[in-house]
């Protein structure tokens, strides 16, 4: 299979962050999953709400998100 990356920039998301990853990854299970392999990179622009701290938590449960 394919791989393909979502790509994410984060800013101050901790209320949002694992709502998008979710939804995302329900898109992708409902449209692509016999198609494509994926991950979803979140990259984070300096947050200061602890948005860092629940990507890494979202990393270390879901192989599929890297930071």
């Amino acid at each position: 299979k394919k791989k393909n990356t979502i790509a994410a920039t984060c800013l101050n998301e901790s209320e949002l962050i694992r709502d998008f990853v979710n939804s995302v990854e329900n898109k992708i299970d409902e449209e692509f999953n016999d198609k494509y392999d994926y991950e979803i990179l979140l990259a984070d622009n300096n947050s200061t709400d602890g948005t860092q701290e629940i990507i890494r938590d979202i990393c270390e449960k879901n192989k599929n998100v890297k930071a």
